[in-house]
């Protein structure tokens, strides 16, 4: 790699790890309050929150990187342009495709990192935090509760659980626990000094204990009323076994989804397949965006670069979920979004408007041969 790639590779380089760094860090805050509001309800362990919210943020690196990487190919290039160093090197001969193959070489390389992630890091981490979630979700109970606090058990029945402190000899019980239950046989509430949990992973089912209580039916005509009392009683509730679809479909690998003639394993494949290609596309996009005049105004570029983008990644989102739902053929596919983004790049690369960006050939000027006399002296 000569000096002159190693420098735009750097350049582009130092961009793309500012830009990730802002992106990451504005994706893992706004992800991070809908974790806190998991945990407040007791559905995770706070334990776990940062060990989810990593894991949320490789499965999103796939979708960050090739827009990083376009913003920061946007600001490298745009730098050298407005720097005049790209006149510079002009003036010295140097032809602007050989920086423009050096980002190229970048976006290939960059290209197989997104492979990696996509391919290999997204479905890892998508398959390890839907399991840590779904087996925190399990053994939420009791157990986590935090006294003064309602919560919504998971079950076909409306069910809300209070209890108002745990107990000092033993921390499995809470005291002074009141459940109410609602259903097409009307509302139950039941009062009991004492109650724990029981979770059975074998017969997918949560016994919720309780003792030395009563319970309260109010039937659905708000008629027929009935006080009960109890020594012990057990509210059976199912566990939620069933896994995501999401997280099913990330389970299966690359040559799985190719075989499958599921119209959403096509779709999810093509989304792997994505990440990659735009990274490439976006890069390619990014180099006569780049070198926009400064005298059409320095947001010019801007403004136009993040209107491609924005319509090449609704276009992506939307063609993947008509794949998936049947409405769009498997092939194309989204195929069709990246031609059109190829065929604009190479659109703007070869349009006549942008003669006057390219800098300049000095190679032929300024060059007086020996013993000739330049124009205009005498």
């Amino acid at each position: 790699m000569s000096i002159l790639s190693r420098y735009t590779v750097k350049e582009i380089l130092s961009h793309l790890i500012g830009v990730m760094l802002i992106v990451v860090a504005v994706f893992m805050v706004s992800h991070f309050t809908e974790f806190l509001g998991d945990a407040a309800e007791g559905d995770v362990p706070a334990s776990l929150l940062l060990r989810l919210l990593a894991l949320r943020t490789v499965m999103a690196l796939p979708s960050l990187l090739p827009a990083a990487l376009y913003i920061a190919a946007l600001l490298a290039l745009g730098r050298l342009s407005d720097d005049n160093e790209l006149t510079a090197l002009g003036a010295c001969g140097v032809a602007p495709r050989r920086i423009y193959a050096a980002v190229i070489g970048f976006a290939v390389f960059a290209a197989a990192v997104a492979a990696g992630l996509s391919f290999w890091a997204r479905p890892w981490a998508a398959v390890t935090f839907h399991a840590l979630r779904d087996h925190a979700v399990q053994e939420a109970g009791v157990g986590q509760m935090r006294p003064g606090r309602f919560y919504q058990l998971k079950s076909t029945a409306e069910q809300a659980v209070f209890a108002d402190a745990r107990s000092a000899s033993d921390p499995k019980f809470v005291e002074n626990v009141f459940v109410e239950q609602r259903d097409a046989d009307g509302i139950s509430v039941l009062s009991a000094a004492r109650a724990t949990e029981v979770v059975d992973q074998q017969l997918g089912y949560r016994f919720l204990r309780l003792f030395d209580g009563y319970r309260y039916d109010l039937g659905p005509d708000a008629q027929h009323f009935e006080i009960t009392a109890y020594q012990e009683l057990v509210i059976r509730t199912p566990l939620d076994s069933s896994a995501p679809e999401s997280a099913q479909i990330h389970r299966l690998s690359a040559v799985e989804l190719a075989r499958s003639s599921d119209p959403e394993d096509a779709a999810e494949l093509q989304w792997r397949i994505a990440s990659p290609v735009s990274a490439f596309l976006l890069v390619l996009l990014a180099i006569p965006l780049s070198r926009i005049s400064p005298r059409r105004g320095q947001y010019t570029k801007l403004f136009v670069a993040i209107g491609l983008y924005l319509a090449y990644g609704q276009l992506l989102g939307i063609t993947k979920k008509w794949v998936a739902n049947g409405v769009w053929p498997t092939l194309p596919g989204t195929w069709v979004v990246h031609v059109l983004c190829l065929m604009t790049a190479l659109a703007l690369l070869a349009a006549p408007g942008l003669a006057e960006m390219r800098p300049p050939r000095w190679s032929a000027v300024g060059r007086v041969p020996r013993g000739a006399r330049s124009p205009g002296v005498r």
